[in-house]
C-alpha cells in the first residue's frame, strides 16, 4: 500500500475517532445526527480492519496471533486502568467484573477491540471461502444476511439470549461492513476504488432486499446510509492531500490513544471546565471536548518520550 493511501486511512481514522469523542460528550443528546455519524465511524473501523487482515499475505494463524496483541491485550489493559479509576473515585460496587472484561467494558470505546477479535476467529473458514471462484459473493452475502437478520429484522431473538444478547445484536450491526472490508482486502487490495464501488453496490442491493422483506420503505434505510457514508467520504477525500506523510503521521499517530483515553479525560476535565462559567452550553461543551483531546495528545507524546514500551502495549503495537 502506498504512502498516500496509508496517510488517507490514518487521517480518516483520526476524523472518525473525533466523531466518537463527540458521541461520548453531551453533544450526543443535543444533536441526534452524531449517533448516525458514530455508526458510520464504527463501520469504517470494522471495514478497514478486515481489509488489512484479509489483504495480508501472511498465514491466518500468524495474523490471528498478531491480533491478539493488537486487540485483546489493549482491551484488557485499558479496562483494568478504567477499573482502577473507578476504584479511585470510590465507586467499587456494583461492578460486574465479568461484564467489565467482556460485553460491557468500563472503557466504552474498547468494545470494538473484543468484537473485532471475535469476528476474526472464523478467519480460516472465511479465507478458504474467499479463495473460491464465487467466494467474495458468498462472504459478502453471508455478512449481509447476518446483519439483516440479527440486527435489522429479528434482534428480539438475540436479545433473549442470557448475558450476551444485546452484545450480539451490536456485533451483527457491523458484520456487513466487516464482510465488505474482507472482500475488498482479498480481491481488491490493489484496486481500492473498484472494491469500494462493488461494496456500495452490494450494500444498496442488501438495503433493497431489506425493504422488500419488511414492506416498509423506511426500515433500515437510515442504518444503511450510515454504513455507506464512509465509502462516500473515502471517494470524496483526494489522496493528493496526504503527500507530506510525516506531518500526517504526527497528527494522526495518537488516534487510537485518543479513542481509549477520551471518556475518562472528558470526565475529569468536566470538573475543571465548570469553573470557566461559560454561559453558552454548546461552547462550554466544545471547550471540554477540545481540552480532553489536547490532554490526550500531550499525554501520548509524553509517554512516547518517557515510557515508550508501556505506550506500545497500551496501543497494541500501533506506535512507530
Amino acid at each position: 500500500m502506498n504512502e498516500k493511501i496509508s496517510g488517507k486511512i490514518s487521517f480518516l481514522s483520526l476524523l472518525y475517532v473525533g466523531i466518537i469523542v463527540l458521541f461520548h460528550s453531551e453533544f450526543r443528546y443535543r444533536f441526534s445526527f452524531i449517533t448516525d455519524l458514530t455508526i458510520a465511524a464504527n463501520s469504517f473501523f470494522f471495514c478497514v480492519s478486515a481489509f488489512f487482515f484479509y489483504g495480508s499475505d501472511k498465514s491466518t494463524s500468524d495474523k490471528l496471533k498478531k491480533r491478539g496483541a493488537t486487540l485483546v491485550l489493549p482491551f484488557f489493559l485499558w479496562n483494568l486502568i478504567y477499573l482502577f479509576v473507578r476504584l479511585f473515585q470510590g465507586a467499587i460496587y456494583p461492578y460486574n467484573i465479568l461484564e467489565t472484561f467482556t460485553i460491557n467494558p468500563l472503557c466504552t470505546p474498547s468494545w470494538y477491540l473484543l468484537s473485532l477479535f471475535i469476528m476474526f476467529l472464523p478467519a480460516c473458514l472465511i479465507s478458504r471461502i474467499l479463495a473460491k471462484k464465487y467466494g467474495a459473493l458468498l462472504v459478502f452475502a453471508g455478512g449481509a444476511l447476518i446483519s439483516v437478520l440479527g440486527f435489522a429484522l429479528f434482534p428480539e431473538l438475540l436479545l433473549k439470549i442470557p448475558f450476551a444478547g444485546a452484545y450480539l445484536v451490536r456485533i451483527c450491526e457491523y458484520v456487513l461492513p466487516y464482510a465488505a472490508g474482507a472482500v475488498m482486502g482479498a480481491k481488491f487490495k490493489n484496486r481500492v476504488s473498484v472494491g469500494i464501488k462493488n461494496a456500495v453496490i452490494g450494500i444498496v442491493v442488501t438495503a433493497a432486499i431489506l425493504v422488500l422483506l419488511r414492506f416498509d420503505l423506511s426500515s433500515g434505510l437510515r442504518w444503511f446510509l450510515c454504513v455507506l457514508l464512509p465509502f462516500a467520504v473515502w471517494e470524496a477525500v483526494p489522496e493528493s492531500l496526504f503527500v507530506h506523510d510525516g506531518i500526517v503521521g504526527f497528527i494522526t499517530a495518537p488516534a487510537f490513544f485518543l479513542n481509549m483515553t477520551h471518556p475518562m479525560l472528558l470526565y475529569f476535565i468536566g470538573f475543571l471546565s465548570m469553573r470557566l462559567q461559560v454561559s453558552n452550553a454548546n461552547i462550554h461543551e466544545l471547550i471540554r471536548v477540545g481540552l480532553a483531546c489536547a490532554a490526550s495528545f500531550i499525554l501520548f507524546y509524553l509517554m512516547k518520550k518517557i515510557c515508550p514500551k508501556v505506550l506500545k502495549l497500551l496501543s497494541g503495537n500501533r506506535v512507530r
